[in-house]
């Protein structure tokens, strides 16, 4: 544990007492929060659990025959199964460095002892480096235990030896490591400890002889228990991981630590508790041992590593997460909030071999998957946008450990005057014949869409869907995602981005839907201060925020949270979006000139009116492809006061393809008798029939946007 955590839990103690004599004047809320804090970082878990072994776990807990039949092939695998000892209780960086030398002392029988050296901040492609150049290295990673093998609620660095590196069909690397964690739980340990308890020794102390007799214990175990598969010594110690993953949920664990000690730091320098013990906290990061003076051929035999390749292909479940996600209380956390979703970010991708869409036909279908795309997938005015859709995605650059790619959608004018931003992935279904037969797998397709939905007054909420078409629980009726399609046709794309686990939207957005998964709704917390049901921890949240988490959680990365204007859009959301923040940093409204940042002292009517003009909505940001018809504002309409009006005809250009009204005055109706309501795409050929409104207020305006606007040459404006 770092020495830091150690000064830290010290000074918990001290700091706990004094917490009694706060006064009324602390925020509660905050002085029991740094409480909680104090007892998880002092909170140092020694224990083992001696309980029943959970069977989810023990299938877990060790590698298939399978598999051990391909690494007791390898001289590593045999070298490290002589010289194995299970580590001392918080000693597993040291005894797996033991273990290090003693296996390359084998590889390299008459060379000296190896002399360690440390590469710090070390990075996937370093392991592959240092394995293949100087033989098995230490890998120490943070959190790298669960709690049911010996982790905490803190992160600790546990430190296990990888011997092999190799890659599958999409680059991902995957590492052969042997282990000697003392809390690891499945049946070979639990023999481990009972032959140790007869010999009268520590677990740590079980010589070759004991650890002989673990194998004929298991053969009698298996012979009672008539089981078709008997367990070897060899397969508790020795796993497989997909290192890619466990490096990504070890800087996903750093970084959650590192917003929490940020957040206790301002929460207790705001409360006047403040403790000099937090500034010397830090996150350690991954580390490699290697010998620097061997040099050792460590790269896995093809045949070796393309048989284990196949192993995992067809038996994704016997590879380990081996890093779990661990989180401290952290109020604006979305793994917190909602922990479905911490199991989405550990699981393994379902993806096969990405091939972009060879015909536009085939990006439909995978489109139809969607509602609200349906219909207008094959009205003719959108077919010159798949065709440059299909075209953008197969020139996106694909790294070769990437699984499809996230479209950035933009809908204009959906919310009234606002529009709304959304991410879709697609990708390929993974294939058991390894997509040598008939090709790659059938496309498909993923959204996650936030619904931003008006409660009472300023009260709004947004609730995560799975689908655009929410006309069934938007309290209006209608799906607002399906009238901007009717008004602007397919949508803005954005941009298109290679995605590293693009089938990861599906779970994710199961897990973050519900009612019960809902957010206060806002850009700021400014805009309005009624979070309506939920609680005052509960953050302010929009589609950006969303677009931007699944974005993060689709490429393996932690998705810290952020307020939407103006952090999310000037720092994490724009680059996904393509967008310039410098042309963000300032607006003009009328003769105004705003800068962003003071957004969040602004009140609701003044963001509202700068929304549209900030962010990506606007129609002057470039996009890998615009939607059909460009939204245009057209000037506001005075109205005749007077009972059934008619508007002029002339306010409307001669060829526009539809209207959308923002809160339209009292009985405005089409000429046939239809209602026109806030939020309704209305079509041209019934506009230009004629609209009948009644108004009995001066200066009242008709505020409105047209798209598809053409002049005589048949140009769109926008």
């Amino acid at each position: 544990m770092l020495s830091a955590f150690n000064r830290l839990s010290c000074s918990a103690s001290r700091q706990q007492s004094s917490l009694n004599g706060v006064s009324n004047s602390i925020n509660r809320i905050i002085a029991s929060g740094y409480a909680r804090a104090l007892q998880q970082f002092s909170s140092h878990v020694n224990r083992s659990s001696r309980s029943s072994p959970n069977p989810h776990f023990q299938q877990r807990g060790v590698v298939s025959q399978a598999i051990m039949r391909q690494l007791k092939l390898t001289p590593a695998s045999l070298a490290a199964r002589d010289a194995f000892r299970f580590n001392r209780l918080h000693e597993a960086q040291v005894d797996t460095n033991r273990l290090q030398q003693a296996v390359i002392a084998k590889l390299t029988p008459g060379a000296r002892q190896p002399q360690l050296s440390i590469r710090h901040d070390a990075s996937v492609r370093d392991v592959e480096r240092l394995v293949a150049q100087h033989g098995p290295v230490s890998l120490s990673l943070l959190g790298m235990l669960p709690a049911e093998q010996g982790g905490g609620p803190v992160p600790r660095r546990h430190t296990a030896l990888v011997l092999y590196t190799f890659r599958d069909e999409h680059a991902d690397c995957y590492a052969v490591i042997v282990d000697g964690n003392p809390h690891a739980r499945n049946p070979v340990k639990d023999a481990a400890e009972e032959i140790a308890r007869r010999s009268g020794k520590q677990l740590h102390e079980l010589d070759p002889a004991d650890l002989a007799n673990v194998d004929r214990l298991l053969v009698q175990k298996s012979d009672r228990s008539n089981c078709n598969e008997r367990m070897q010594f060899d397969q508790a110690i020795h796993d497989v991981i997909n290192l890619d993953r466990a490096f990504e949920t070890h800087d996903a664990t750093a970084t959650s630590y590192t917003n929490f000690v940020k957040r206790l730091r301002k929460d207790l320098d705001a409360e006047g508790l403040f403790d000099d013990t937090i500034q010397h906290v830090h996150i350690n990061t991954p580390e490699v041992a290697y010998a620097a003076d061997v040099r050792i051929d460590g790269t896995l035999p093809a045949a070796t590593a393309r048989a284990l390749a196949a192993r995992i292909k067809s038996h994704p479940e016997e590879v380990k997460p081996f890093v779990p996600l661990q989180s401290p209380v952290a109020q604006a956390d979305l793994f917190e909030q909602v922990p479905a979703v911490r199991d989405v970010f550990n699981a393994p991708s379902a993806a096969g071999r990405w091939a972009p869409p060879a015909s536009v036909e085939e990006l439909k279908n995978a489109l139809r998957e969607e509602p609200t795309f349906a219909a207008a997938l094959d009205a003719p005015e959108n077919q010159p946008a798949l065709k440059k859709l299909l075209s953008a995605i197969a020139d996106v650059t694909m790294p070769p450990n990437y699984r499809g790619v996230s479209l950035q959608l933009q809908f204009p004018v959906t919310y009234g005057h606002v529009a709304h931003i959304a991410p879709i992935n697609l990708w390929r279904e993974k294939k058991r014949d390894g997509n040598v037969n008939g090709g790659p797998g059938k496309l498909r397709m993923g959204c996650l869409h936030q619904e931003a939905t008006p409660i009472s007054g300023k009260v709004w909420e947004g609730e995560v869907h799975t689908t655009f078409d929410t006309s069934a629980v938007h309290p209006s009726g209608i799906a607002p995602v399906a009238e901007s399609i009717k008004f602007s046709g397919l949508p803005n794309v954005a941009t298109i981005l290679p995605c590293k686990y693009p089938d990861k939207i599906v779970p994710l957005t199961r897990a973050m839907a519900g009612t019960e998964n809902g957010y206060p709704y806002g850009g700021t917390p400014s805009w309005h201060g009624d979070k309506g049901r939920f609680a005052q921890s509960r953050p302010f949240n929009s589609c950006s925020n969303t677009s931007y988490e699944a974005h993060m959680i689709c490429n393996g990365k932690y998705p810290t949270y952020q307020s939407t204007l103006p952090e999310l859009w000037t720092d994490k959301i724009g680059e996904i979006y393509g967008v310039d923040q410098h042309k963000i940093q300032t607006c003009t409204i009328g003769s105004n000139t705003y800068h962003v940042k003071d957004m969040l002292d602004l009140p609701f009517e003044i963001v509202g009116a700068m929304w549209p003009k900030v962010t990506i909505h606007s129609a002057t940001l470039p996009s890998a492809v615009d939607c059909t018809f460009a939204p245009h504002h057209a000037p506001p309409v005075v109205l005749k006061v007077g009972k059934d009006v008619r508007l002029p005809a002339s306010i409307f250009p001669h060829r526009f393809h539809a209207a959308r009204f923002i809160n339209p005055t009292k009985d405005m109706r089409l000429a046939n008798g239809t209602p026109i309501k806030n939020g309704i795409t209305y079509f041209a050929d019934d506009i230009q029939q004629g609209i009948i409104y009644s108004n009995d207020k001066v200066g009242k305006k008709l505020d409105y946007w047209l798209s598809g606007v053409r002049d005589d040459g048949n140009r769109d404006f926008g």
